[in-house]
């Protein structure tokens, strides 16, 4: 492999200069990335295969899926397959810092160290997802509490007749803050997985404490690069996903070809992940890299800890 240093280690990345320098660890290492989110993402979709070829036998036959989908063994297979796909993404975003940092490693490599470890980050995804969706309820009910009071307040105070514009612009406000706060803890857990997958004798609890260190006086930052990266892949998910499960909603799902248009959606979305995967991981391995810059000096001074 080769060593890819596009700016002195000690000299900050710019926006711009993250998202560009993602895209090109990507076209460096095309083949190896593009192998292994092959493979993460097949291990995405088996389950589903399994539950549609299941389907087309025991349907015909009278019997339902609905047992399935909630036997331990169809949460089991999609929990194997879910640990898979979030393995072999870590993969690439350690090859990727590897790069960063001067110190390349092989795929065998770093699947040795990544791939025992696919559980960590299968419950690291999962304590995110967690925490999000209690912040969602969380915000959301303090939210409407204090939509509710205000309410009240106002109408009292301006009269009823005003009182349906003041509501639904009391709500705007609220479905606003509710997104922002969102994205904002979302920006503080964007590179969670990176410490585990690169530092030495992390946790999924310390991961998770070392991104939200890392990124603090950041959120603003990362927002921009993520939406720049999204601006970036936007075409080709248009092109594999967006336009193509538009169309599907279109035919009538009790014929034929609407199962036919969405088999070849699902295969095109798959695809249009399978390209897309590598470049966030590489974008989030060279923003982990420059946070570490900026806050330790890489240089590579790497405070305590050892890729």
């Amino acid at each position: 492999m080769s060593k890819l240093n596009p700016q002195s280690p000690s000299q900050p990345l710019s926006i711009g200069n993250v998202v560009s320098t993602g895209v090109r660890l990507y076209r460096s290492h095309l083949k190896d990335y593009l192998k292994l989110s092959a493979i993460a993402n097949l291990w995405g979709l088996a389950p589903f295969l399994v539950i549609f070829a299941l389907a087309a036998v025991m349907i015909p036959m009278g019997a339902g899926l609905n047992l399935l989908l909630v036997s331990p063994i169809g949460i089991g297979l999609l929990i194997f397959a879910f640990a898979k796909y979030y393995g072999y993404s870590a993969v690439i975003a350690r090859l990727a810092f590897a790069e960063m940092a001067g110190q390349p490693e092989t795929v065998k490599m770093a699947s040795d160290k990544i791939l025992p470890r696919q559980w960590s980050f299968t419950g690291l995804a999962f304590l995110v997802g967690l925490y999000i969706v209690l912040l969602y309820i969380g915000l959301a009910f303090v939210g409407a509490l204090a939509t509710g009071l205000l309410t009240v307040i106002l109408g009292a105070v301006i009269g009823r007749q005003f009182l349906a514009i003041v509501s639904g612009l009391l709500v705007f406000v609220l479905v606003l803050s509710i997104i922002f706060g969102l994205i904002w803890f979302f920006s503080r857990w964007f590179v969670a997985e990176m410490p585990l997958a690169v530092e030495e004798g992390m946790t999924v609890n310390r991961s998770l404490s070392r991104s939200w260190e890392l990124t603090n006086k950041s959120v603003l930052r990362i927002q921009a690069i993520v939406f720049i990266a999204f601006l970036v892949t936007l075409p080709l998910l248009l092109i594999t996903t967006y336009v193509p499960s538009f169309f599907v909603g279109t035919f009538d799902p009790q014929t034929s070809i609407y199962w036919i248009a969405y088999a070849f959606s699902m295969i095109r979305s798959i695809i249009g992940s399978a390209l897309v995967l590598p470049f966030w991981q590489t974008t989030k391995a060279v923003l982990y890299y420059d946070l570490r810059s900026r806050k330790e000096g890489l240089g590579l001074k790497l405070r305590d800890h050892n890729i």
